[in-house]
């Protein structure tokens, strides 16, 4: 009911179109519409939609016989469905993390379940996902299916025995993401970035590296807690204010994961933020840089935004992410407030230009060099990431900042000259 009522609160704010859709996106996250059933609702979990899809493939006997695995995922926060075979069809049904697999198994002959098995990940507003084949002679069709949905199969060694093994070895189909982010004061801003961070990024694998460029307020007590309550968190501390650019390479110094996520401290994340910038760089080899929308950019990749509080934030975005499933489009410039690139591609071009000092104008700086080199740079329309724009620069005074982007913008040019000169 808490989440019935904060929907007819927001709806009078939003557009007729945005409401269709967010009513469409709750019809899917609400408990009640994820079993064809429709059990009583105290049988259900809170459902989790950020982290990837399970797709279990089989037939009824073999997806009966695999159902307290599939509940185990979804007890931890793992979207469950299946496709099953039915005479000459294939049916598939979503379940999420509420309804059971018997539940589903129980009414498969009621006929609702006749869709395209390409609409399924649309359908659960997944795009990461993996395809479990629950018996030997259901690999080919799954493999099959694969390119078609984007989801890899889960290899034929991985045991179906061990719980805990089970989704281990689902969690290392999915490269490590590395989340980088430079903090210099702002820490009510910083706390509000994490506390986004840890509530809507299911992804199943990523670690978060703070460089504190040595902030005099709250910061690094905020950032002491945080430490201490997750795991996946390390803090770096710089007893001098290093800048931007260089602070982002000192994260990326210490960071473990194949992709880096560049993510500043005035930004707010959205539901199924960071497997939306994935699976871009999964599916378009080319890319070497993608990002989400905002409404708080100077480009191609802003958007206006209905809501007027970051409480309504989430709800929102939920619709446009349906609305704007797995669509993206090419940029000439990424600003780096939020960005993922491979590991790979940022050891290539030797990271960030610290010559930009404090910063301004390393990102128009970074996705020359990207594109100069045959990468694409993407804008990911399914993402969407608040952001409070130039926190930290609003301490500085007019002049300043007026004269480190004049400064800047001119060693851009300066350098951007001197590379094609070299060709």
């Amino acid at each position: 009911m808490l989440v019935l009522r904060f929907s007819s609160a927001v709806a009078r704010r939003i557009p007729v179109n945005l409401r269709l859709a967010a009513l469409q996106v709750l019809r899917r996250i609400w408990p009640a519409g994820r079993s064809p059933v429709h059990p009583d609702p105290e049988h259900y979990s809170t459902p989790s939609w950020t982290k990837p899809l399970l797709v279990f493939v089989g037939d009824g006997e073999t997806l009966a016989a695999h159902a307290d695995l599939a509940t185990w995922g979804q007890e931890q926060g793992w979207p469950v469905a299946f496709i099953a075979r039915d005479g000459q069809d294939w049916r598939w049904g979503l379940l999420g993390t509420a309804a059971s697999p018997q539940q589903w198994l129980a009414t498969r002959q009621n006929g609702s379940l006749r869709w395209p098995v390409e609409d399924l990940p649309r359908q659960a507003a997944s795009p990461l996902g993996v395809l479990v084949p629950t018996a030997p002679n259901y690999r080919p069709q799954a493999e099959a299916w694969s390119p078609r949905l984007g989801f890899p199969v889960l290899p034929p060694s991985t045991s179906f025995h061990h719980a805990e093994k089970f989704y281990a070895a689902v969690t290392r189909l999915f490269p490590p993401v590395s989340l980088l982010v430079v903090a210099y004061n702002e820490a009510e801003a910083t706390e509000a970035c994490l506390q986004s961070l840890y509530a809507h990024t299911g992804y199943p694998r990523w670690e978060v590296i703070v460089v504190d460029n040595a902030s005099t307020d709250e910061t690094p007590q905020v950032l002491d807690r945080w430490a201490r309550e997750e795991s996946n968190l390390k803090v770096v501390r710089n007893q001098v204010n290093r800048g931007f650019p260089a602070a982002c390479n000192q994260a990326a110094g210490e960071a473990q994961g194949e992709i880096f996520c560049l993510l500043n401290n005035d930004t707010v994340v959205t539901p199924g933020w960071l497997a939306s910038l994935v699976d871009e760089l999964l599916r378009r080899p080319k890319v070497g840089l993608v990002g989400p929308t905002s409404q708080g950019v100077a480009n191609e990749a802003r958007v206006n935004a209905p809501y007027r509080s970051l409480e309504e934030l989430p709800l929102w975005a939920l619709a446009r992410r349906q609305r704007y499933f797995r669509r993206s489009r090419s940029m000439g410039m990424l600003a780096l407030f939020c960005a993922a690139t491979w590991r790979r591609i940022w050891e290539e071009l030797g990271g960030l230009d610290e010559d930009f000092g404090l910063g301004l104008f390393e990102d128009d700086d970074f996705s020359f060099r990207l594109r100069e080199r045959g990468y694409d740079l993407r804008c990911r329309l399914d993402a969407f990431v608040h952001h409070f724009q130039s926190s930290s620069f609003s301490r500085l005074s007019d002049t300043g900042y007026w004269q480190l982007y004049e400064r800047n913008r001119k060693l851009f040019w300066q350098k951007r000259k001197a590379r094609r000169q070299q060709r």
